[in-house]
């Protein structure tokens, strides 16, 4: 038997409500997880057009998140480097 005969399990966390809107949707249509994430993945590896412009998004939307923690976390040090140089501060007087 060949290897593209062997299925390969793999886990995927999705967030509860997710995982129960999906799977009334896909019943409704009378398909399965399995079906609907094997026909994904096998539109991605063929470089579908339409599949090619969600990861785009996804990737659009995942860079957008990371440079808003990115921001978060200057503005935090920016915050934390005046509080450390605070002319007013009363431990700095005795020196």
């Amino acid at each position: 038997m060949s290897q593209d005969n062997y299925r390969k399990g793999i886990h995927v966390s999705l967030l509860k409500s997710t995982h129960r809107e999906l799977k009334i949707k896909l019943i409704k249509k009378g398909l399965t997880f399995q079906e609907t994430f094997e026909a994904v993945a096998i539109k991605i590896i063929e470089d579908d057009q339409l599949m090619e412009k969600i990861i785009n998004e996804i990737i659009n939307t995942k860079k957008s998140k990371t440079l808003s923690k990115f921001a978060k976390s200057d503005a935090e040090s920016v915050y934390d480097a005046i509080e450390s140089f605070n002319p007013f501060d009363k431990k700095e007087e005795g020196k």
